[in-house]
């Protein structure tokens, strides 16, 4: 059975996503998982279930986005699959790559930043001692700190997200770990993924400061939201950049889901049964 074009593996190129002058909402991008009113509930708890899952959880749900971000880009008409159990071990394997990926950023990075802001802070220690005022040295201990988690969050922020969103289209190791490539992205995206990167997170600060005035219950419901607004996001940020020219980026081909590929079997083992006996 033919699939529809949405459906379809691409060839060289990924289709281009609808794009409205290469705009972005974040309100858009939080209010995503509530678009789908049949099954958004259940999204957002399996969302959050998921988080809780020591290990295999996360690596599950970057496998379920991952699709996600998928159909996005292919204009799927379901963009967020209802989570179905079935597709527990599909998503797991899936999810690999952008683990993986991000594991391989972070890595040197935390390590690097630890380094730097411990011998930056004994200078800074060191200067205060040398002036004779410790209180100087004090200050400039804080503000050693801060501007090395400055720096952090501002890396995180826009080289990995472009790493992600590789990762998440390609599920390729090989390809998604080009740097040159994922530099030149990330150059190319870096206003919009940092202005916007940051105002999601002042949102989740705000939503989750209120969920938690809600017995804290609240605030997991938020932090689920979110998973999948960081998602839409770095979709939108996609589609502004294919809106000005950008070359579109490796995309693995299409795969049907174990749980959407079950009925169809079961279809067709249904009317194998009920064809009539050959006659001897």
């Amino acid at each position: 059975m033919a699939m529809l074009p949405q459906f379809q593996a691409p060839g060289a190129e990924a289709p281009s996503p609808p794009l409205t002058a290469g705009k972005i909402e974040v309100m858009r991008a939080v209010r995503f998982a509530l678009e789908d009113r049949e099954n958004r509930v259940m999204n957002i708890a399996f969302g959050l279930l998921l988080q809780f899952i020591p290990v295999v959880g996360p690596i599950t749900l970057m496998g379920w986005h991952a699709e996600i971000l998928q159909r996005l880009v292919r204009q799927h008409p379901r963009p967020i699959p209802k989570f179905d159990f079935n597709d527990f071990v599909h998503y797991l394997q899936r999810g690999l790559v952008p683990f993986g990926v991000q594991f391989v950023f972070m890595l040197p990075v935390m390590f690097l930043w630890y380094i730097v802001t411990i011998i930056l802070t004994m200078v800074s220690g060191a200067l205060g001692g040398l002036i004779g005022v410790p209180e100087i040295g004090v200050l400039l201990v804080f503000a050693t700190m801060g501007l090395s988690s400055v720096l952090l969050v501002v890396f995180l922020t826009v080289f990995l997200n472009a790493a992600t969103l590789r990762a998440e289209l390609c599920e390729d190791f090989g390809t998604a770990l080009s740097f040159g490539s994922i530099w030149r992205y990330a150059g190319a995206t870096w206003k919009r993924a940092l202005g916007y990167g940051l105002l999601l997170a002042l949102l989740t600060t705000v939503g989750i400061f209120l969920g938690l005035l809600a017995f804290c219950v609240g605030a997991y419901v938020v932090m689920a939201i979110i998973t999948f607004a960081q998602t839409h996001l770095r979709y939108q940020i996609y589609a502004a950049y294919l809106a000005e020219g950008g070359a579109p980026l490796p995309i693995k081909d299409a795969v049907s889901l174990p749980s959407e590929a079950a009925p169809a079997h079961a279809a067709r083992a249904e009317q194998y049964y009920q064809q009539p006996p050959p006659q001897g």
